[in-house]
């Protein structure tokens, strides 16, 4: 009888995996919090950004640990203003068309987990990619950027992103027409 039991346990066990092919799936669990962020009272008015729209943004993606988060909160509320106004005044002594502007560092509010954005506002693609934009950086701005970035490169699921105002791009056939991928995609928009 234990050996009939043992039998047709083997067999369900055939049966139901026969069924479904082995493999090995990602699981990525969801994590929900009711943290929600609330700006602190007292908190210093942001700095001046350009009244006109920027072009192209360069957005450094990062997280910052629950640990370093006041720290960073209280350097960015000491720096942030010094950034953007050393930079304003080493650009404008350095003259030309291409401009850079720190536009600021933000959290996203809706996450409980302390995830950052820095946006970095460029007047062309030209300013960002040769970085044409970027004057010599006096020494105390060059080390409010180096602590800044500090904490991206701690990141390890840290990335960059480039966005260009669309308004700009609406014509997909103007494009630069350099690769297999391109010429297929701009003949299937067609």
């Amino acid at each position: 009888m234990a050996a009939a039991r043992k039998l047709a346990r083997k067999r369900a066990t055939q049966v139901s995996s026969a069924h479904q092919s082995p493999g090995i799936e990602t699981f990525v669990p969801e994590i929900r919090s009711d943290v929600k962020w609330r700006p602190t009272p007292g908190a210093v008015p942001p700095f001046a950004v350009p009244s006109s729209a920027v072009p192209v943004i360069a957005v450094w993606n990062y997280g910052v640990a629950f640990k370093e988060m006041d720290k960073f909160h209280q350097w960015l509320r000491a720096s942030e203003t010094q950034i953007a106004g050393m930079l304003k005044t080493a650009v404008a002594k350095k003259g030309g068309a291409n401009k850079v502007f720190y536009l600021g560092t933000y959290l996203n509010i809706d996450s409980g987990t302390p995830m950052y954005q820095t946006y970095w506002g460029y007047t062309s693609e030209e300013a960002l990619d040769k970085e044409t934009a970027w004057p010599p950086l006096p020494q105390g701005l060059r080390k409010l950027i180096k602590e800044l970035r500090g904490y991206w490169v701690r990141d390890p699921g840290r990335s960059e992103s480039r966005f260009g105002l669309a308004s700009n791009y609406s014509d997909v056939s103007k494009m630069p027409n350099n690769g297999l991928m391109l010429q297929i995609t701009i003949e299937a928009a067609k």
